[in-house]
């Protein structure tokens, strides 16, 4: 309650409370008592009222504010998990290209010593073709092993 208004009230009262006293008849002094009482309650209750009023208003803001601040925060995590699926989209590419590099290199190594395979088993069979033509032309041809 601003200070006019008590100031007021307090005047008011004061006017109340004479004429209370001032009363002689006691019905006009039981209702200006009663109406005493009501006034006062209805100040309180106005002044609780107006309480209880600023008191919700700012849980409101305060409310309000927590409200606002956590939604930043889902907000920021809904952007992080973004990006981490999109870098994990990305690192599964990179490995998938990797992979398929990695095996292409392996299946022409594969290759390559297939061929040396073959050229060696080759060599072999000429290198032994050639000692047994020297043998039955009766040249002696050392042994290697």
């Amino acid at each position: 309650m601003s200070d006019t208004n008590r100031r007021a009230t307090d005047a008011l009262q004061n006017q109340i409370e004479e004429l209370i006293v001032a009363a002689t008849d006691p019905k006009d002094k039981a209702f200006l008592l009663i109406m005493n009482k009501i006034a006062t309650s209805l100040d309180t209750n106005t002044s609780l009222t107006r309480a209880l009023a600023d008191d919700f208003k700012s849980h409101t803001v305060a409310f309000s504010e927590h409200e606002r601040k956590e939604m930043e925060l889902i907000n920021q995590g809904r952007g992080g998990f973004r990006v981490a699926l999109a870098l994990l989209g990305v690192l599964q590419i990179v490995v998938g290209y990797v992979i398929l590099d990695t095996l292409g290199a392996v299946k022409t190594s594969q290759q390559e010593i297939t061929v040396l395979q073959r050229d060696v088993a080759t060599h072999k069979e000429h290198h032994a073709q050639e000692e047994r033509f020297q043998r039955e032309r009766g040249v002696m041809v050392p042994q290697v092993k």
